[in-house]
Order: structure tokens, then C-alpha cells, then sequence
């Protein structure tokens, strides 16, 4: 006699079978396949540890360097430098439509997701907007909309040195109110993280470093053996600032910070020393930016990979400007064989 859970099968696959018009036995193979990705991702994060503990008992914070033990299989995207609400919008359409597809068991945000261009010591012109509570309010919104896109079980962000403007200005200015917790969450209540909302039992994690400030000793490490920081030596050619870092402890290192795009690899006798700076995702034409006409070698982009045999295998991507129609700008990207495109804006 057919038991109830073979029967609703039999009847969910018949009516999936007559609503799009493909055959019983195509719509059987799919739900297999679906079943066996569901039980590949259990088995894949049942092996990730945070520090000492399991996904569902991570830390909201962390100072110092954080060590995840992943195993094989693992997908990680790292995405640098957006300094909500100065984010290139076209562009993050584009990477928006990977983190769907990719569906990343993890996200790394490297430093610089919000500018907080309303506590930076920059001369402001007069029409250049400053509202350090609408910064906030629009990097969460983006925060949340990467991990809901992405399906990813844990976003790590590693606080960068625009983070660390709210901690400069309380020395500055505040160092009486510094130490002012919340009264439920027993957080400074000018913490980055506490004026962002999240709380324990979110899918996110604040990396800062031992003095709980953003931008240079903080970071993570995948398997002890790639280092990510957000990064502090900024040297004029790509591939050269992670490469300084890398060079003094021959230790792999992926950052952000610089906005430049690049990869330097050498070979020791323990293996090869690999050293990525991952570009920005920045709008260098938003108000916040004026700064960037005094740069270069920016390049928009990011690092995606596979933990396949105990490391990382990182992919940079880099992100190219075209111009199809006269005035119409696009960025666009290829992963994996399928090209991705960002919308026709500035």
C-alpha cells in the first residue's frame, strides 16, 4: 500500500508535471537532484567551525584574528570596499544576480561596507550630503539584502578603517560616553555593530582588532592558511600592497582597502604564498568620493572560490566598463561561463 509521503510526491510531481509541461520523470530527476544538494549543504556546513564553536552558536564579535576551519566543498564570496550608501548601484546589480546563482556558504565583507562619511575629518562642501544615521540605515539595508540573496550561512564583516571613524571620533570627542552600554544588549551603544542593529543569533559576525578598532590588526583565517584583512600598507601597483603584508610573516593574505585589483604569488619551501588585493565596489563619481580624482589604479571587483583540498582556491573577478551604445555604460563581469551585467547608470 503507498504511503502518504510517496502519494503527495506522486501528486506534487504530476501537478508540477502539467503546469510547465515537462514529463514525470524529468520533474522525478530534479527533485532528486534538489534532495542531494540539500543533503551535500547539511553534511558541508555540519563541518564548519567558528573559533571552537558550529554556525549556530557563533560570535556577533570578535577581536583579533578569528580562525574558521572549513571543509571541502565550502563556496566563499568576498566582496570589498562599498562604502554604503556610496556603493555602485549598477554594478552591485551585477553581483547581485552572482551571489543567486553562486549561493555562497559564506560571505566576507572586507572593510569599508560603510563610509561613514559623517564622522570623517574630510572638508565637506556645502552641498555634499552628511547624515551619518542615513549611512547606517542604508548600509544594514544592503547588508541584509547580500546575505537574503545569497542564501549564505554566516556573513563575517572585518571592520576597515571607515568603520573605525566612530572609534577615532570618540577619542577624539567622546571619550566620556565611550564606555555607555545598552541596557539589553550590554554593548557599547556607539559600537558600529550596536549603532547597526544586529544582534546575537544574526547571521553576522564583526571582526575588530584587540584594541576593538577597524582597519589593521583584525581579520580571519580559513583552515590556518589564508589570511583576510581589510588591510593597512597601500602601495601604487596592484598586487604589490597584499604582497608587503604577505612577505612579512610568508603567510597568504587577501584584502581590500587599497581599491586596486591584483595578485602576486611566490613560492617558498612550505608551498606558494599567494597575495590578492579584490578591487572596490564603490561609485568613485558619488559626492563622498571626491577624494578618488586624486588616485588611481582603482578597478572595480571581487574574490569568489572553493575550498578544495583543506584551501581556499580563490578567483579574482574583475569588473570591465563597456559602453554598447554612446553615453549607456555597462559593467560586467564573467563567472563560470555566464556573463553578468549591471544596469545602464553611472
Amino acid at each position: 500500500m503507498e504511503n502518504v509521503k510517496a502519494k503527495n510526491l506522486r501528486v506534487a510531481t504530476a501537478k508540477i508535471a502539467k503546469a510547465t509541461g515537462f514529463s514525470r520523470k524529468v520533474i522525478r530527476t530534479a527533485i532528486k537532484r534538489s534532495k542531494e544538494e540539500q543533503a551535500l549543504r547539511k553534511q558541508i556546513l555540519s563541518g564548519i567551525r567558528v573559533g571552537k564553536m558550529d554556525l549556530n552558536s557563533s560570535y556577533l564579535t570578535f577581536d583579533g584574528l578569528l580562525p574558521l576551519e572549513l571543509p571541502d566543498g565550502v563556496r566563499i564570496v568576498v566582496l570589498p570596499d562599498l562604502h554604503a550608501p556610496a556603493h555602485h548601484e549598477a554594478i552591485m546589480w551585477a553581483v547581485k544576480q552572482f551571489l543567486h546563482d553562486y549561493q555562497p556558504h559564506i560571505l566576507i565583507l572586507i572593510g569599508d561596507v560603510c563610509d561613514a562619511f559623517g564622522l570623517s575629518a574630510w572638508p565637506k562642501g556645502p552641498r555634499v550630503p552628511s547624515d551619518l544615521n542615513n549611512e547606517l540605515w542604508e548600509a544594514r539595508k544592503l547588508i541584509d539584502e547580500l546575505i537574503e540573496i545569497s542564501g549564505c550561512e554566516r556573513c563575517f564583516i572585518i571592520m576597515g578603517n571607515h568603520e573605525d571613524r566612530a572609534r577615532r571620533w570618540l577619542m577624539n570627542y567622546g571619550a566620556t560616553i565611550s564606555r555607555v552600554t545598552g541596557a539589553a544588549s550590554h554593548e557599547p551603544i556607539l559600537s558600529f555593530h550596536e549603532m547597526m542593529g544586529y544582534k546575537p543569533g544574526d547571521k553576522v559576525t564583526f571582526i575588530y582588532d584587540m584594541q576593538q578598532g577597524g582597519g589593521f590588526g583584525g581579520g580571519l583565517t580559513i583552515n590556518d592558511d589564508l589570511k583576510f584583512l581589510h588591510g593597512y600598507i597601500v602601495r601604487p601597483r596592484p598586487g604589490a600592497s597584499p604582497r608587503a603584508v604577505a612577505d612579512s610573516n610568508l603567510t597568504s593574505i587577501v584584502h581590500g582597502h587599497t581599491h586596486r585589483l591584483g595578485a602576486n604569488f611566490r613560492e617558498i619551501l612550505r608551498g606558494v604564498v599567494r597575495a590578492y588585493e579584490i578591487g572596490h565596489l564603490v561609485n568613485p563619481m558619488h559626492p563622498m568620493m571626491a577624494y578618488a580624482n586624486m588616485l588611481n589604479n582603482w578597478h572595480p571587483g571581487f574574490l569568489a572560490g572553493e575550498v578544495v583540498n583543506g584551501k581556499m582556491q580563490g578567483n579574482l573577478v574583475p569588473i570591465i566598463q563597456v559602453e554598447p551604445e554612446p553615453n549607456r555604460w555597462k559593467y560586467v563581469f564573467m563567472y563560470d561561463g555566464k556573463l553578468y551585467k549591471g544596469a545602464d547608470r553611472g
